[in-house]
C-alpha cells in the first residue's frame, strides 16, 4: 500500500500506539451491543423477565403488563448497552497495567515484537499489531487495530504480512490469535491469509458475544 510504511515501535511511538490501541477497542461497543441485541429470542426472554419482576413488584392489575414488557425492553437494552460499554472500558483498563503500558518493553526478547504502520507523509500512526511469544515454535497475535479512517485501505494486511515475515525467519511453526464473532471484517481477513478456525466460546452471560479462536501452522525455516 502506497504511502504507508510498516516497521518496529519505537520509544517515541508509544502514547499514540496506545490510543490507536483504545480507540480500537471502545469502537467495538457498537458492535457488541448490535450483536447482542439482535438476538430476538433473548430480547424477548430478558425484556419479559424484567418486565415480570417489575409486574410482581408493583402488584397490580393485568392491564399494567404491556406498559411492564414495554418498560422491561427499555430496561434490558440499556443493561446491554452498559455492559458492553464496561466490557470494552476494563479491557482497556486492564491491559494498559499489562502488555500496553510499555509495549516497548513487553514486546522485546524471544521472537516477540510490535509493529506499527505509519503514514510516510505524516508520520501518523494508523494501526499497530504485536506478536507475543508463547513458547519455543509457537507466538500470538495480538493488538491489531486500524484506525477508523484508514480501515478497508489493506493496513491490516500489510501489519499481519510483517508479522507473519518475522513470525517464519523466527522459527514459529504455529501463530493463533483470538478475537470475537462481533468483528467478521477482522475474521475475513484472517480467514483469506490461511488462518483456519479452531474453536467457539460463548463469552456473555445471554450467548450473544462468541469469541472464536484462530491459528495457522508454517514450515520450519530452513537455515
Amino acid at each position: 500500500m502506497a504511502g504507508v510504511v510498516v516497521r518496529e515501535i519505537e520509544p517515541a511511538d508509544v502514547k499514540e500506539a496506545k490510543r490507536v490501541f483504545a480507540d480500537g477497542i471502545m469502537s467495538l461497543t457498537p458492535l457488541f451491543e448490535q450483536t447482542c441485541l439482535s438476538s430476538l429470542a433473548s430480547n424477548l426472554f430478558y425484556g419479559i423477565l424484567v418486565a415480570l419482576s417489575a409486574f410482581l413488584a408493583m402488584n397490580t392489575t393485568l392491564l399494567v403488563f404491556p406498559v411492564c414488557v414495554g418498560a422491561g425492553f427499555l430496561v434490558y437494552r440499556q443493561l446491554v448497552v452498559r455492559y458492553c460499554y464496561k466490557l470494552c472500558r476494563d479491557y482497556v483498563v486492564e491491559n494498559f497495567q499489562a502488555d500496553m503500558k510499555d509495549p516497548t518493553e513487553h514486546y522485546r526478547g524471544n521472537g516477540s515484537r510490535f509493529w506499527v504502520a505509519v503514514d510516510s507523509s505524516t508520520g501518523a500512526i494508523l494501526g499497530t499489531v504485536a506478536l507475543d511469544h508463547r513458547g519455543e515454535k509457537e507466538a500470538e497475535l495480538r493488538r491489531m487495530s486500524v484506525v477508523a479512517a484508514s480501515r478497508g485501505r489493506g493496513v491490516g494486511k500489510l501489519l499481519l504480512f510483517a508479522l507473519e515475515e518475522h513470525a517464519r525467519e523466527y522459527g514459529y511453526t504455529r501463530v493463533f490469535l483470538s478475537t470475537t464473532t462481533a468483528q467478521q471484517p477482522a475474521i475475513s481477513m484472517y480467514l483469506k491469509g490461511g488462518f483456519k478456525l479452531v474453536s467457539e466460546k460463548k463469552f456473555d452471560w445471554w450467548g450473544a458475544l462468541v469469541f472464536v479462536e484462530l491459528d495457522k501452522f508454517y514450515e520450519p525455516a530452513t537455515k
